[in-house]
C-alpha cells in the first residue's frame, strides 16, 4: 500500500481522535509541543514524522500501519476519496464562521454571493485563520466528495497544492463571483488542470481568466 496523503491523513487523524482525545492532548501524549497536531491539522505543515505516527498509533490503539499507508487492508475507493468530515467534539469557540450562498451556474460552476446567509461553528482546523469561510455546495460535479448542501470550509491563505480541492475564482471573490470547487490535478504558469467527478472528467481553465485560488480544507456534512 502506497504512503497516504497529508490530507487523507488529516482525515483519518480526524476520524480516530474522535471521542478520544484531542490535538493538543494527543501532541503532548507522544511527547511533542501542544501545537505539533494542531498546526498539522491546519495545514501549517504538510507532514508528521514517522516516529510521531508510530507513537500516535500506539497512543490511539490503532493497528500498525494504519496511519502510515502499511498495513495490511486495502481502503474502499469511497475512503480514498473521502473529504475531510469535520467532527462534532472538534466544533470550537462561537459560530463565527460565515456561510455564503451559491446559485447554478453553467458548466457546474457556481454564482457566489458573498453576503452571509448563516454563521457556523469555527473547526480546529480553520481557528484562527483570518478570512476563512463556508460555501454552501449546490451542483453535483463533484459528487461524492462534494454534494448539494454540505458547506464547502475555505482557507483563504493556503498554497494551491495538487491533489487537494480548491474553489477558483473567475473575478476577486466580492459581492458576487463565479466560482467552482474542484480537484486540483497540478498547476502551471498558464494553466490549471483540474477534475471533476460527476461526470468524471480531467480538464484545464487558464489562469488568467480564473486568477484566484483558494483551498478547500474539510466540509460540514449536509443537513
Amino acid at each position: 500500500m502506497s504512503a497516504i496523503r497529508a490530507d487523507q491523513l488529516r482525515t483519518l487523524l480526524l476520524n480516530e481522535m474522535e471521542g478520544r482525545t484531542d490535538p493538543t492532548r494527543l501532541a503532548r501524549d507522544i511527547g511533542r509541543g501542544k501545537d505539533y497536531i494542531r498546526d498539522f491539522l491546519g495545514g501549517k505543515k504538510e507532514s508528521i514524522g514517522a516516529a510521531e505516527l508510530l507513537a500516535i498509533e500506539e497512543v490511539l490503539g490503532l493497528p500498525a500501519g494504519r496511519l502510515t499507508g502499511r498495513a495490511t487492508a486495502e481502503p474502499s475507493a469511497a475512503t480514498a476519496l473521502a473529504p475531510t468530515i469535520i467532527p462534532g467534539h472538534e466544533l470550537v469557540g462561537a459560530k463565527d464562521l460565515p456561510v455564503y450562498a451559491a446559485a447554478m451556474g453553467g458548466h457546474g460552476h457556481e454564482i457566489v454571493t458573498f453576503d452571509p446567509i448563516d454563521w457556523v461553528k469555527r473547526p480546529v482546523i480553520l481557528e484562527r485563520v483570518k478570512g476563512a469561510y463556508g460555501i454552501l455546495v449546490v451542483n453535483t460535479s463533484m459528487s461524492p466528495l462534494y454534494r448539494p448542501n454540505d458547506i464547502a470550509l475555505i482557507n483563504p491563505h493556503l498554497a494551491p497544492t495538487p491533489d487537494t480541492e480548491v474553489v477558483l475564482y473567475h473575478m476577486p471573490p466580492n459581492g458576487e463571483s463565479e466560482a467552482m470547487i474542484k480537484t486540483l490535478v497540478s498547476s502551471a504558469a498558464k494553466e490549471w488542470r483540474l477534475r471533476q467527478y460527476n461526470p468524471a472528467q480531467d480538464f484545464s481553465v487558464d489562469r488568467v481568466d480564473w486568477p484566484v485560488c483558494h483551498r478547500v480544507v474539510g466540509k460540514y456534512d449536509r443537513r
